[in-house]
């Protein structure tokens, strides 16, 4: 029996060059891709296309909870914890890796 229900306002399936995310997180005009890890992992292709389309994508290990996990643990491990989480690309942080790298290719002439 269900312990409780998810009222979403619109739902569509979202295809991005050939990558159909599980979630897409929107803020305005900006987006994030969220993958949910629970018997596999973002394989190297989706990987490369994330990347190649400079999206942001956060994956959400839940591979290791019972299938019947308390809404309760859920929401924390969702909203709290940082434990099951991970950028697998994230296209603010590769920015300003690409900045710092040439700053310091700049200097080490």
């Amino acid at each position: 029996m269900c312990s409780f229900f998810l009222r979403f306002p619109e739902f569509s399936e979202q295809h991005f060059d050939g990558v159909i995310p599980e979630v897409v997180v929107y803020s305005g005009e900006k987006y994030f891709f969220m993958e949910i890890f629970v018997t596999h992992q973002v394989d190297e292709r989706k990987l490369s296309k994330l990347q190649n389309n400079n999206i942001s994508t956060l994956e959400i290990d839940l591979s290791k909870l019972d299938r019947m996990v308390p809404l309760e643990e859920l929401q924390e491990i969702l909203l709290q914890s940082n434990k099951a989480k991970k950028w697998i690309y994230n296209a603010v942080a590769t920015k300003w890796l690409s900045r710092f790298k040439k700053v310091a290719d700049k200097k080490a002439l």
